[in-house]
């Protein structure tokens, strides 16, 4: 039971990092690696929603399937701007991640 409430704690701050990350603008991710926090957020919420009224395993498998999407999605725009960069260039500065102007 103690797993289960810590296991559910740890969904539910995985979920609010998540929809912060999305909902910041000192966060500059991009529209695509946005999209995979955003199935990342949907997905640890189902999980815990899950765990607080269960469901049956085909829910709990399905919001497990969305989490990984989003990892997934986050992975392949983590890759696509690593390679690419803003511009479509070759460019691997720290501005490329994160907004200058909220870092002064």
């Amino acid at each position: 039971m103690l797993i289960q409430l810590f296991n559910t704690a740890a969904q539910l701050t995985l979920a609010m990092v998540a929809g912060w990350a999305v909902m910041s603008p000192r966060v500059n991710d991009g529209i695509v690696i946005k999209i995979g926090l955003v199935f990342i957020s949907i997905g640890f919420m189902a999980s815990v929603l899950l765990a607080l009224e269960p469901q049956g395993e085909r829910a709990l498998a399905t919001a497990h399937a969305c989490v990984h999407a989003g990892i997934l999605i986050c992975w392949v725009g983590y890759l696509w701007r690593k390679v690419y960069g803003k511009d479509r260039r070759y460019s691997k500065r720290m501005s490329d991640w994160v907004d200058e102007r909220a870092a002064r």
